[in-house]
């Protein structure tokens, strides 16, 4: 069935420590910072916990879904690549979602298998699939982790959290092998976990923050990610037209996130000079 067609997508996966450490956030900023640099890109939502999911969070007019019908299709005759686009609403051009209306384990016997054949679909059509994961509790998570190109991990900064991230990379055999960008939202210098220490502590390589990020969670908070990253603090130039500040005083959370958006699209990106990975 997919013989005729070429698989052109790649997958990043966003993924929480635990609830409210912005992971749902990070992926609405980074799909959205992808379709806005022109790449198709579809955001898939695994969240049902409207209105806190991902794709909840760029538009307050976003009502339908076909997730169920995905699922359903895929349980009885398969996903038709062909077909796919019927399933896919569209937000702008470049950005379509799709989102749950319910715990995937209410509606499939093996989420992980229906999940992946999804994803795989999606590949063919997208340059980019952003997959929001839900929270640690969903059993399907490792799975997904695996079969992704990059993971967008948002960590939380508390001691049990970060144990349980170390813990979670450890019994799972992901390690700097693997493409993660492990982030920090709202990060404050004050807490016992610094950014040397997590970084010590995972072993995933170097740990990112975002410092300054009250209007990134105003944005959130008001269903504007969208209008955000293409328009910025005061619609000035969002993403993409801020220009680099030389006093670090005042970098605000547009310039953070430019420099994320790159880290993100530098390690999907294949290196010319060594053929890539």
């Amino acid at each position: 069935m997919y013989s005729a067609k070429i698989k052109i997508g790649k997958v990043i996966a966003v993924y929480g420590a635990r609830p409210s450490v912005g992971a749902s956030t990070l992926a609405a900023m980074t799909a959205s910072l992808l379709a806005a640099k022109g790449d198709k890109t579809l955001l898939l939502s695994t969240d049902p916990d409207i209105p806190f999911d991902a794709i909840s969070m760029l538009s307050d007019e976003i009502s339908e879904n076909h997730m169920d019908e995905l699922v359903a299709l895929e349980n009885s005759t398969g996903i038709d690549i062909d077909r796919f686009q019927d399933y896919v609403t569209y937000l702008t051009d470049n950005l379509g979602y799709i989102r749950a209306s319910a715990n995937l384990n209410r509606i499939t016997k093996n989420p992980s298998r229906t999940m992946n054949n999804i994803i795989d679909a999606a590949c063919y059509s997208f340059t980019y699939v952003v997959v929001d994961i839900g929270y640690a509790s969903s059993s399907y998570a490792t799975a997904l982790l695996r079969n992704c190109d990059l993971i967008v991990h948002a960590l939380g900064q508390d001691a049990k959290s970060v144990s349980q991230v170390a813990q979670f990379y450890g019994h799972n055999g992901f390690g700097e092998d693997m493409f993660v960008v492990p982030i920090v939202m709202g990060y404050l210098d004050d807490l016992p976990a610094d950014l040397p220490y997590l970084e010590k502590k995972l072993g995933i390589g170097d740990v990112f923050a975002i410092y300054h990020d009250d209007e990134v969670y105003r944005a959130g908070a008001h269903r504007k990610i969208a209008n955000f990253v293409y328009k910025g603090v005061n619609k000035k130039g969002g993403l993409f037209g801020f220009k680099k500040k030389k006093d670090t005083e005042d970098v605000t959370a547009v310039d953070e996130l430019a420099e994320i958006c790159g880290l993100i699209t530098d390690a999907l990106t294949p290196d010319l000079e060594t053929g890539g990975n």
